[in-house]
């Protein structure tokens, strides 16, 4: 008897195991709709710029060298380095005299107005037509000489604008302007050579040092821009995640774009949205068209005003 009954038990729990549960709705909900956890943000509509990071060096926009009329002995110098002197100035001396002939010492005159900022030659020196005895700068006209590669010559235009940094003045910004480019590039190093005018002087700022700047290349306004990092792009399509709500709940659209510029983590959009749309930010790379989810953090939208550091 005690055989049957336990049989009997054994068949009736394989059948029960066998039959097909039948779902709650409740667990069927939760199944068909999950929930996803997302952070989003608001596209803005403002202004965005596009750049280029670059160095050069601190150069004078003017240095003349000034030369002998006469060949001779370098008997006198009238100047030194840092010196400050007037066109037609009388810098140094050189006696053209030789052994047996005596001539009068011949004056090398400043050739502009400007700095010495170098004497090459020493008293006693031989002096020839072709050998400099002083450079002379003009210090209040400052610029900056950069090279660009050849694949950035199309984004050069006369008068844009750079935001400039020093080493030596940490978290300082000094302004300049695009005011000069070659007509050749450089066959060897496959580059531009460029000049950017300071638009204000400053007497902290010295020849030969490096200067570090971005050099704006498009300036555009009242355009849509979101953080880039909300684009995604899957088989050639570059889209984001929309959310829209409905009451208390909230599902997202995925919606094709256009992207424009791409910058510092900003991104332009030329088409497919508008400013104020709630867009996904964190966690959308798991998400799919229409699929519910919950905003766990709203982050702060882009400035309307782009700034460039």
């Amino acid at each position: 008897m005690r055989r049957v009954i336990l049989l009997t038990t054994g068949v009736l729990l394989l059948f029960s195991a066998c039959m097909p549960k039948t779902p709650t709705p409740q667990t069927a909900s939760q199944e068909q709709e999950p929930v996803f956890a997302v952070a989003t943000t608001n596209a803005v509509s403002g202004s965005l710029y596009d750049y280029l990071d670059l160095s050069g060096d601190v150069e004078p926009a003017s240095t003349v060298e000034a030369y002998a009329d006469t060949a001779g002995k370098l008997t006198r110098l009238y100047v030194d380095v840092g010196d400050y002197v007037k066109k037609g100035q009388v810098i140094a001396e050189v006696d053209p005299s030789r052994p047996g002939m005596e001539f009068v010492p011949s004056p090398v005159r400043a050739p502009i107005s400007g700095t010495v900022v170098s004497l090459p030659l020493h008293i006693g020196s031989t002096v020839v037509q072709s050998l400099a005895v002083a450079r002379i700068s003009d210090l209040a006209d400052l610029e900056i000489v950069a090279s660009v590669p050849e694949r950035f010559i199309g984004r050069m235009q006369q008068g844009a604008r750079a935001i400039v940094t020093f080493a030596a003045y940490p978290g300082e910004t000094f302004q300049a302007v695009l005011t000069e480019t070659s007509p050749v590039v450089d066959r060897n190093t496959r580059s531009l050579e460029i000049r950017l005018s300071f638009t204000s002087r400053d007497p902290r700022i010295k020849p030969g040092m490096f200067a570090q700047f971005k050099l704006i290349t498009e300036e555009r306004r009242n355009t849509v821009k979101i953080p880039e990092e909300a684009l995604l792009s899957r088989d050639g399509n570059t889209f984001v995640f929309v959310v829209q709500r409905t009451g208390d709940e909230a599902h997202v659209e995925r919606r094709e774009v256009v992207p424009g510029i791409r910058i510092s983590g900003k991104a332009e959009i030329l088409e497919g949205l508008s400013p104020g749309e709630e867009i996904v930010v964190e966690g959308q790379s798991f998400l799919d068209d229409g699929v519910k989810v919950q905003v766990v953090k709203q982050v702060p939208p882009l400035p309307v005003e782009d700034r460039v550091e």
